[in-house]
């Protein structure tokens, strides 16, 4: 009997284990489709799930426009500090990407948007102004070109409105 019992409980383990496999059953270019259409409807939550799974399949042809992506999803739902942390993976990894321009910008802007008030510290004022700095150095002729240049104004005025709050 108690190896009866025995038996059934190995069975139910291995079964169990089995069924909650991952869905790796999915490829990654039918994974890329499923990402981008939630992409295109405005469903960044779930196209981000979708584009992790391609970014972590670092054999992909599809790898940095996930990675992009994947980016983008974050910045776009306010998860700023994550999204800084994607463009960095992304031009770090493929740092001839033919969207890197926007990654680089959205760095900034993404410090900028974490930024607080004068009455804070102004350490992402600081990085926002850093990294557009690095945008406007690199693509010099860029579209976003005069938007960098507003930015690094609107930082460094909190930096003055620090300075003046607390002289």
């Amino acid at each position: 009997m108690r190896r009866l019992v025995l038996s059934a409980l190995l069975l139910l383990t291995l079964f169990g284990c089995s069924v909650n496999q991952p869905k790796a059953g999915i490829e990654i270019e039918k994974r890329m489709e499923i990402a981008n259409n939630y992409y295109d409807r405005g469903k960044y939550n779930k196209a981000a799930d979708h584009y992790l799974e391609v970014v972590f399949e670092r054999s992909s042809n599809n790898t940095p426009t996930a990675q992009f992506r994947l980016a983008e999803c974050y910045f776009k739902t306010a998860k700023y500090a994550d999204s800084i942390l994607e463009y960095q993976e992304l031009i770090r990894l493929f740092p001839d990407y033919k969207d890197n321009n926007i990654a680089y910008f959205r760095i900034g802007e993404a410090y900028y948007l974490l930024s607080r008030g004068a009455q804070y510290s102004q350490e992402e004022s600081h990085s926002a102004i850093d990294a557009f700095e690095v945008f406007l150095d690199r693509y010099p002729t860029d579209a976003w070109r005069d938007k960098a240049f507003e930015y690094i104004q609107k930082a460094q005025y909190k930096q003055i409105e620090k300075k003046f709050n607390n002289g």
